[in-house]
């Protein structure tokens, strides 16, 4: 048994011609490189979005003070940073409205 059989026998049979082998290998290249930027700026907003719930996660639960006043100094710090700043260019200006209480008291919801 040797590359005869299988997938070589295959891949040699459809890319010996050097014209279809050449244009096979650029259409890969392109594949890669859109697959690497576009995978890599993916992860990169999974792992931001990724801290910034483990920090709300360690301000909320660390917290000396109440539920009320870190979430609203979540809002401020958040309202002072960088991605707000890059949704308000994105013309997204809507401010946060928070509800905060005890869920059986809510009975619009």
């Amino acid at each position: 048994m040797g590359w005869q059989y299988g997938f070589f026998a295959w891949a040699y049979e459809r890319f010996s011609e050097p014209k279809i082998l050449v244009a096979s290998i650029f259409l890969l290249c392109i594949f890669l490189w859109a697959y690497i930027v576009i995978g890599y700026k993916a992860a990169l907003q999974l792992y931001r979005d990724d801290q910034h719930l483990r920090y709300l996660e360690e301000c909320l639960i660390h917290s000396p003070e109440d539920g009320v006043a870190t979430a609203r100094r979540i809002l401020d710090e958040f309202y002072k940073s960088r991605e707000a700043a890059l949704f308000k260019v994105k013309g997204a200006e809507n401010q946060f409205s928070i509800k905060i209480g005890k869920l059986d008291e809510w009975k619009d919801l």
